[in-house]
Parts: C-alpha cells; sequence; structure tokens
C-alpha cells in the first residue's frame, strides 16, 4: 500500500508472511541407497494407521512488515528512511528416544554390514532389508506407541516422543538512505541503520507417542556421571521435571544482538572514467540468556551472560574504464572487518555461557578485475577474483561416535584465501529468446593451521 502525500514525501507500507509445512530427510549410508535400491531413500517415514508419517518436519512461518518514508526536498535528492519488523518461527522435529534402543531403521547396527564377522547373521539383515515387508527398513511407529503403552502399565512416561527444535527470531530495523546529485559528475551516498534481533532457541515435545509425560533429563550426562546425579539435570532449578505436549524442555536460550552502522559513498562519473570509494563503520554486540540452570553449568548457564562487543571498519574503491559504448574494464577492492557470528561464538550455547577464547573480528580484503562487452546480440563478463581472509572463527557440532557424545569443534585463527575466475555470457537468438551461460574455476583453500 502507498500513499502519496504530495511531490515530496511518500508512504508505503508492505507485508508478507506464508505458513509452510513440509517433510524433510537426512543423510545416511551409501549401503542403505544400495540394499532398497532407491536412491531417494529415507528413513524418517514410516507406516501408520495405513497413511505414511513422516517424523521429520518443518514449520516456518516469516511474516515481516516495512513502513517506508520516501522525501524529495529537492531535484537530484532523495531520504528514504524505513523501519522493519521481521518475526520468524521454525521448527524442526524428529524423534528423541530414552533408555531404549535407537529407532532408527539405517542405525549402523542395523545393517548388514556391522555383522561382517558373522555371514550367517549378515545374511538375515540383508533379507530383512530387501524383502517385501518395508517395515524393517521404514520407521515402525505401531512399536513406539506399543512401548510407550506398556511404560504407562508401569507408571513410566515415553520411551519415545517426537520433538520440536525450535529456532525463532524477532527482529527491529531501522535504514535511512541519502542519495544527493551534487554536479553532473559527482554523486554523494551515505546512510545510518541500527538492528535489534532476540532469538529464541528451545524444544518442546509434539508428541508423546500415547504416552503420559516425558521425563527432562540429559541421558549423556547420565551415563558419563552416575555418582552425580545433578549433572543429568536439564533445569535445576525446576529438577526431576515431568513435561507433555507443548512443554519446553532440554535446553532453552535467547541470543539477543544489537548493531548499528553508518557509512558514505562518493562517485564520479567522467566520458571515459567511473569512479567511487566509500567508507563503513559497524557496532555489534550479543549477549546469551538462558531460562535453564543446566547441571552441568549450575553457575554458568541461567540468566543474563556477558556481553561481547565489536567494532568495526570497511573501505572500498572502484574504477570503470570505457573503451567504447560497448567494451569496459572494471575493478573492485575492499579491505575490513568484520564481527564473528553469534552462531560460532559460543561454546555449547545450550548449555552454558561460554565463548571460544581469542574471540575477535575477522580481516578481509579482496579484489576483482573484470572486463565487460554488450552488443545487440551478444553481452557477457569476465572476472578474475581474489579474497584473504583472517582471524575467523569457525565451530561445528556433531556426534563423536567414539567419545559416544555431542561434540562441538571450534576453529580460531582462520586464515583463508578464495581465488578464481568467473565467465557470465548471454546471446540473444531471437526477439523472445535468449540463452545464458556462466561457469566458475577456483581456488578455495585454508592456509593455515587453525589453532
Amino acid at each position: 500500500v502507498q500513499k502519496e502525500i504530495n511531490a515530496q514525501h511518500s508512504i508505503a507500507l508492505t507485508t508478507f508472511g506464508a505458513p509452510t509445512r513440509r517433510a524433510s530427510n537426512s543423510a545416511t549410508f551409501e549401503e542403505c541407497y544400495r540394499l532398497t535400491g532407491n536412491n531417494l531413500y529415507n528413513s524418517n517415514w514410516g507406516w501408520q494407521g495405513g497413511k505414511k508419517r513422516n517424523a521429520r518436519e518443518v514449520e516456518a512461518f516469516d511474516p515481516t512488515v516495512i513502513l517506508n518514508w520516501l522525501w524529495k526536498p529537492n531535484t537530484g535528492t532523495t531520504l528514504n528512511t524505513g523501519v522493519a519488523f521481521h518475526k520468524s518461527f521454525y521448527a524442526s522435529s524428529a524423534i528423541n528416544w530414552y533408555n531404549s534402543a535407537d529407532p532408527r531403521p539405517d542405525y549402523y547396527r542395523y545393517l548388514p554390514s556391522y555383522y561382517e564377522s558373522n555371514p550367517a547373521i549378515a545374511a538375515l539383515y540383508t533379507d530383512l532389508w530387501t524383502g517385501e515387508d518395508d517395515s524393517f527398513r521404514q520407521l515402525n511407529w505401531d512399536k513406539l506407541y506399543q512401548i510407550n503403552y506398556l511404560n504407562e502399565m508401569e507408571g513410566k512416561g515415553s520411551s519415545y516422543i517426537v520433538e520440536n527444535r525450535h529456532s525463532n527470531q524477532a527482529s527491529w530495523q531501522l535504514n535511512t538512505n541519502l542519495n544527493m546529485r551534487l554536479t553532473d559528475q559527482l554523486a554523494l551516498q551515505g546512510g545510518a541503520g541500527a538492528n535489534y534481533t532476540c532469538s529464541s532457541y528451545y524444544k518442546t515435545v509434539k508428541d508423546l507417542l500415547g504416552g503420559t509425560h516425558w521425563s527432562d533429563f540429559d541421558q549423556f550426562a547420565e551415563r558419563d556421571f552416575p555418582e552425580n546425579p545433578d549433572m543429568a539435570q536439564n533445569d535445576l532449578n525446576n529438577p526431576n521435571r515431568k513435561v507433555g505436549v507443548d512443554d519446553r524442555f532440554g535446553y532453552d536460550y535467547n541470543i539477543n544482538q544489537v548493531g548499528a552502522n553508518l557509512w558514505l559513498q562518493n562517485s564520479w562519473t567522467f566520458a571515459k572514467w567511473d569512479l567511487a570509494y566509500g567508507a563503513t563503520g559497524s557496532f555489534t554486540q550479543y549477549q546469551r540468556e538462558g531460562f535453564m540452570r543446566n547441571g552441568r553449568a549450575p553457575e554458568n548457564s541461567f540468566g543474563k551472560g556477558a556481553t561481547h562487543t565489536f567494532f568495526n571498519y570497511g573501505a572500498k574503491a572502484s574504477v570503470m574504464y570505457k573503451i567504447d559504448g560497448r567494451n569496459s574494464f572494471v575493478a573492485h577492492g575492499y579491505y575490513g572487518t568484520r564481527a564473528p557470528l553469534s552462531y560460532n561464538a559460543y561454546v555449547s550455547p545450550r548449555i552454558k555461557d561460554d565463548v571460544i577464547s581469542n574471540l575477535n573480528s575477522e580481516i578481509i580484503a579482496s579484489g576483482d578485475i573484470s572486463y565487460e562487452w554488450n552488443y545487440r546480440n551478444f553481452k557477457g563478463v569476465v572476472t578474475g577474483f581474489y579474497t584473504d581472509m583472517r582471524k575467523g572463527t569457525e565451530r561445528t557440532a556433531f556426534y563423536d561416535d567414539l567419545a559416544s557424545t555431542f561434540m562441538n569443534y571450534a576453529l580460531t585463527n582462520v586464515h583463508k584465501v578464495f581465488k578464481g575466475v568467473e565467465v557470465g555470457l548471454s546471446y540473444k537468438l531471437t526477439s523472445s529468446l535468449t540463452v545464458s551461460a556462466a561457469a566458475n574455476i577456483g581456488r578455495y583453500q585454508y592456509k593455515n593451521r587453525p589453532t
């Protein structure tokens, strides 16, 4: 919706958002694809009541509202100011289990290769995987319900549930951009912005699968530290908690982030040359806020944690040389710093408020040079690029089979170099048919041994 107040002022309101729900799959072994004869094999679904049911579903909704004010105080000057609110709802479901057999049909102990030393058992599992009945190679929902039903008869909670892993965001953004044409050759652009984002991470019970409740324990801590039962508590403020459908459990924390930036750019236009240069400065700050006092970090998990602040800068320049009206050379250069992502900064944020050591802004130097042509039917560009990134931070979370637990693997002082050549071509065969092609060859390397 847009309202033009007068020749100088106009206001526009934009809103959009579409809820989605989709099934998903997960990685599996090449052996499973071979046994099923299906490269699209998905182990996450099974039959229930004569219908397919997938344990892994994604539900997402991203409503967004943007309000813009456009002001043209005089010819050649435009001020565009906007405020936006974005709310993101994202939930990914999965099966969870406690003190029970792994329900996933592609668990490595259910594969023939695990029994290579015993050919008879390996042959039995091969027959189960390749037989007419697909109940072995797909989720057995009836079995999960039956186990939970037997637990209920003994006064126990569910051994199997379907959980939702939530990753929600609420963000506000304010931006204003100024564009001024000072002379026929000189233009000035500048702007400022501020933002606030609250990212919420937690789990809820989606389906108890016929059971009465779920016990909120950390089964890995319970196994690793049997002498200290407090370490198995996901929330010492609510010990031995029993949760039901839609209750939060496991972990519950926010990452609150604020930021601001300023930028300025000048551009010159001449008959043969175009020049531009600019600079930017930014501020980033984030903080973890925990809503559970985890037994593995009782003094460092609940409440607001330490604040981490970064000031960054950047400078860029570009030049274009116009050989003629159809051919030109263009070069760009950039040098600046970038704050580490909050995702990479925290070690085990589900449990505690710890960040990796040597947390610094990343240093980036980048440049490229291009040759561009634009003829009536044929146009294209060839670009060579080089980017050097130093003092980077990376974090990977994974399940360690040797340690039989989830791990966080962090790298600091990462030095990477990206370099290569890109080509883009477009040829107009007829007035209504155009053929386009793109190609890239590059080398992307880690240049050191990160700590």
